[in-house]
């Protein structure tokens, strides 16, 4: 297994919860604020927007979502705000582990 997928705690194995519980719980708190998945591309896409107030916030982001899975992250400026974003197979796992979650 390689890439995103030995990385991701509910298809590896090996890999039994995030390998960075605190970025992970970070990460989820910002797509329920302000964020979405996109899963009609070919890749799914996690997208998170924020405030172009708040710079720092950019940053955690950016870093959130590169400790939980992605192999890249691109920052794209928008009116207003910044949307931070990532491609990769493995994230409608992380969200579907995070309604499971909510349905217990």
């Amino acid at each position: 297994m390689t890439g995103t997928a030995a990385r991701c705690f509910r298809c590896s194995p090996d890999v039994d919860y995030p390998t960075d519980p605190a970025a992970y719980s970070y990460l989820l708190g910002l797509y329920l604020g302000d964020g979405h998945l996109v899963t009609t591309d070919r890749v799914p896409v996690l997208r998170i927007y924020c405030s172009d107030a708040w710079p720092h916030l950019v940053d955690l982001c950016d870093a959130a979502m590169k400790a939980v899975l992605p192999n890249k992250v691109q920052r794209i400026q928008k009116k207003g705000c910044v949307a931070v974003q990532s491609t990769g197979k493995h994230w409608p796992c992380s969200a579907s582990a995070a309604r499971a979650g909510q349905e217990a």
